[in-house]
């Protein structure tokens, strides 16, 4: 008897929650994203500003989940800049800030200290940009390593500025 009062209060519950037939469920929500056609173009762009400048250098390009969506290691690259610059994306791409502003954050702005470079998968060390589209939605992050930081940083900012109309 216990089962079949449970049953009918179930049935109860259902049909008193169903939805009617002429009912439109709500459109899910829609984010941009960055294309890999585009991050293989900044990519490029980064990799054409290295060349000039003679600096060996890796890029890497991750979403804003830190999934890596494109990568690059420069003839001469060593290695240790292959994961230094997917740090880098990863935490400008998760963060949506830049790692030289996450690096003038933790050393400037110390009192109280703020600790975020001790956090795991966080680098502060220039190099690393986010990537935003033109209405500011975070798509992803570039991270460059190899040369200086500046130079690490100029090259990203320059992978950006290459797709930057096209976001």
């Amino acid at each position: 008897m216990t089962a079949f009062r449970s049953l009918t209060a179930l049935a109860a519950l259902t049909v008193g929650t169903s939805v009617p037939a002429d009912a439109q469920p709500a459109p899910l929500p829609t984010r941009p994203y960055l294309p890999l056609e585009l991050a293989e173009t900044a990519v490029r762009a980064c990799r054409t500003l290295a060349e000039s400048q003679g600096w060996n250098v890796a890029i890497a390009i991750r979403d804003p989940g830190g999934e890596l969506l494109a990568f690059a290691r420069m003839d001469g690259a060593r290695a240790m800049p292959v994961e230094i610059s997917m740090l880098k994306a990863q935490t400008a791409a998760t963060t949506g800030r830049s790692t030289l502003d996450l690096r003038r954050i933790a050393l400037i702005d110390s009192d109280p200290p703020h600790g975020i470079e001790r956090l795991p998968g966080i680098v502060v060390i220039e190099g690393g940009e986010p990537v935003f589209t033109s209405s500011r939605a975070l798509v992803g992050g570039i991270g460059v390593s190899g040369a200086t930081p500046a130079q690490d940083g100029e090259c990203a900012r320059a992978a950006i500025a290459a797709i930057a109309d096209r976001l």
